[in-house]
């Protein structure tokens, strides 16, 4: 394999179809290099195998694969899974854990590390944020005060009651007022 040698370990130049690579020739060039002319060629750092100095095809333990670079770190809006970078869910600003964790959204509110346009039923808005309403609520407008409620309970002067009191009655899924 050897075209020209100093000595029987140190080769200068490869015979064709042969990959100079550390006084080596090689069928081959091994990995962690590339083919470059006539010699192999290391792979850019934090690549762990390569096509080319443009192209990472994987990367070593602690480099993760974007673009087919190897980077420390992956970018905005980007999760690490295994070695490689992907997008966080479109809504998403950023996510951690898996793409559809939000941390933080790209526009509207974060409830329960999910984005939404608006705050999601069973919860309300205040400061910026969605709130969950009392338990027994189907939907309501702030703290203590239901708008509608879940099955099981009759709404009652915006509280969700399981039965009407004395001196009401029910009408639907209200509890109103008996007359006078």
């Amino acid at each position: 394999s050897c075209k020209m040698c100093l000595s029987d370990e140190k080769c200068t130049e490869c015979n064709n179809n042969y990959w100079f690579y550390k006084d080596q020739c090689y069928e081959k060039c091994p990995r962690g290099t590339y083919q470059d002319n006539n010699k192999c060629t290391n792979c850019p750092e934090g690549c762990f195998d390569c096509s080319s100095k443009e192209i990472c095809n994987t990367c070593s333990s602690g480099f993760y694969l974007y673009q087919n670079k190897c980077n420390e770190f992956c970018p905005p809006k980007m999760i690490k899974s295994g070695n490689v970078c992907i997008d966080c869910d479109s809504s998403c600003l950023s996510c951690s854990g898996t793409i559809d964790h939000c941390d933080s959204c790209v526009s509207g509110l974060l409830y329960r590390n999910k984005c939404y346009e608006t705050c999601p039923p069973g919860t309300y808005f205040k400061d910026s944020q969605c709130i969950d309403c009392d338990t027994s609520c189907s939907t309501c407008s702030e703290s203590g005060k239901c708008d509608t409620c879940k099955s099981g309970f009759l709404l009652y002067q915006n509280k969700c009651i399981e039965s009407c009191q004395d001196k009401t009655t029910s009408s639907g899924s209200n509890c109103i007022d008996c007359d006078p």
